[in-house]
């Protein structure tokens, strides 16, 4: 039996805006490169991570690649990026999908959203093994509506479940703006996803702590492990304003 054991991580970068001052993006870019780093994750999804940004960190990390576009359609505005380790993982198919009632079509937006929401998928085979083959999904549901957290992650299950009922491993990784027991992490726990577990808040807003309950997530199908929440602080300044959530996992 091939034993499948990948280390996965999920991080709403924060976007890039001078409105947050010493937090900006410049200040903050390489410790995300460093945090990134330290975990040297085999999959890693992100959040509202614009163009420019996503380009820095492929520039930053040469051995990954990237799969994603912009939720505006091509390259336009937020990113929910995937990236991947290439000397584990080889890409066979990717794509993207809109969270509204015509998921197909680009830049649509439905159900009280605050603005466009995505999922980005990836399918991939083992570089070692390339029988052995596994998704990968990462979306960040809406702050503004609960309409659309439950419809979205509605959406979510249902293109997911029928992969998990073909047997294939899943991974799913992003920032859901959801405690554990909104009715949005439900959906998804019922389509047959589990929850990584973890400790503690995930969005800090740059001030920091651990009191609290999580929003960002990592959820799993077919593969085992225990995760965590970073909390590192580099130099006064937070990577994001958000905590990435980390797990190492096996099938």
């Amino acid at each position: 039996m091939i034993k499948l054991k990948l280390n996965v991580m999920t991080f709403n970068l924060r976007m890039d805006t001078p409105d947050d001052g010493g937090n900006a993006w410049p200040h903050r870019s390489e410790h995300v490169m460093d945090t990134i780093r330290a975990h040297q994750p085999d999959i890693l999804g992100t959040q509202e991570g614009f163009h420019h940004m996503v380009r820095e960190i492929t520039a930053s990390l040469p051995e990954y690649g990237m799969i994603g576009e912009g939720r505006g359609g091509a390259e336009e505005d937020e990113y929910n990026a995937i990236f991947y380790y290439e000397k584990t993982l080889q890409l066979i198919d990717d794509g993207q999908f809109w969270l509204s009632e015509t998921p197909e079509v680009p830049g649509s937006v439905d159900w009280n959203s605050g603005c466009t929401r995505i999922c980005t998928w990836g399918s991939f085979a083992l570089k070692h093994d390339p029988s052995v083959r596994l998704l990968a999904y990462n979306t960040h549901l809406d702050h503004a509506s609960q309409e659309a957290r439950e419809k979205g992650s509605q959406l979510l299950a249902s293109t997911i479940k029928p992969e998990l009922e073909n047997g294939l491993p899943v991974i799913l990784t992003g920032d859901f703006n959801a405690h554990p027991t909104n009715d949005a992490i439900r959906n998804i726990e019922a389509a047959g996803l589990k929850k990584v577990h973890t400790e503690g808040k995930t969005f800090h807003n740059f001030s920091g702590g651990a009191a609290g309950s999580p929003i960002d997530y990592i959820f799993t199908s077919g593969l085992n492990g225990s995760g965590e929440v970073d909390r590192r602080h580099v130099d006064g300044t937070f990577p994001s304003d958000h905590y990435p959530v980390v797990a190492t996992l096996e099938w």
